[in-house]
């Protein structure tokens, strides 16, 4: 009987093998169509000038005092007030918020 256990064993070791080896949906060539993708890289132009922050490519374009404090902004449905604040030569601090409160990012 001891022969046929290790028969046993050894036929189900080599079924677990081969189920192991065996490609997922993920294994293969994977192609990419690029004429059905988006392009989500968009550039931004920021200036801080005179302490005023300018973005003219966001949407709504930009055009506040960088003095920290909170200022209006319309044309926004995820925020109504934006204040920035310049921390060093190449670091701002933006925060955005809604009925007075800070929007989650």
């Amino acid at each position: 009987m001891r022969p046929l256990c290790c028969g046993l064993l050894i036929s189900w070791l080599i079924v677990v093998q081969a189920m192991a080896m065996a490609q997922s949906a993920f294994d293969g060539a994977w192609k990419v169509d690029l004429t059905e993708s988006e392009s989500s890289t968009k550039i931004y132009a920021y200036l801080v000038q005179d302490n005023t922050y300018r973005c003219t490519t966001c949407d709504p374009p930009l055009d506040i005092r960088a003095d920290g404090r909170d200022h209006k902004i319309t044309g926004v449905a995820c925020y109504d007030t934006v204040s920035l604040k310049v921390v060093d030569d190449w670091t701002t601090l933006e925060t955005d918020k809604r009925n007075h409160k800070e929007r989650g990012n």
